[in-house]
């Protein structure tokens, strides 16, 4: 019964829909429009907030950061993967940045090297105390991010399909491009989703 509403001057405002007040505003800080909000999908204390210079994680009961994230280049959109720890952020650089964050949850089942890495960190001895602690994974291609992510699981494409729309379907790319052939499969995905649902839709 929660919904969350982002602000052009930076806060989250959070309501219990029976109530037109909201029980709890957390700030940004930065003067700058809300972008992208997430009840996180595993644990539900936790939202995920983004505006173009940073992306915030913290308890929506007590406004506690749980962590931060400000990669030095503005953010265009958030995605968690469902039920775990692992967060995309695309940004105005080429690579779409990737960050592990245990707390959250487990890593996805198909990259489960990740909490293995996790448990050699947490058992090595070390002088420093890490707390609320992510992990950000550099130099992955984005052919990983389309073959593990998106080409797998057709629900977020779907959801985020605004991402693709100036691909064309019906115009092949060429194969020495491997985004922009695997952005045309996605494209394919897309189309094939909205035509199966106007389908639907004539049959009611």
């Amino acid at each position: 019964l929660n919904v969350s509403v982002g602000m052009s001057t930076g806060q989250i405002l959070l309501f219990d829909i029976r109530s037109n007040k909201p029980y709890f505003i957390k700030d940004h800080n930065y003067n700058l429009p809300i972008k992208h909000i997430d009840f996180h999908t595993q644990n539900d204390d936790y939202i995920l907030s983004m505006d173009k210079k940073i992306c915030k994680i913290w308890n929506r009961h007590t406004g506690k950061n749980l962590t931060s994230i400000e990669p030095g280049t503005p953010l265009n959109d958030m995605l968690n993967i469902p039920g775990s720890g692992l967060i995309c952020l695309t940004n105005d650089s080429p690579k779409i940045f990737v960050y592990y964050i245990p707390t959250l949850g487990n890593a996805p089942k198909w990259c489960t090297f990740l909490d293995n890495i996790t448990e050699e960190l947490e058992e090595k001895p070390a002088d420093t105390v890490y707390e609320n602690h992510n992990y950000r994974i550099d130099n992955i291609p984005s052919e990983w991010f389309y073959d593990s992510i998106l080409l797998k699981y057709p629900s977020i494409v779907f959801k985020y399909r605004s991402w693709f729309d100036h691909v064309k379907p019906d115009i092949i790319p060429d194969g020495t491009d491997m985004i922009k052939l695997k952005q045309w499969q996605i494209a394919l995905m897309i189309q094939a989703q909205i035509q199966a649902e106007q389908r639907q839709q004539s049959l009611n």
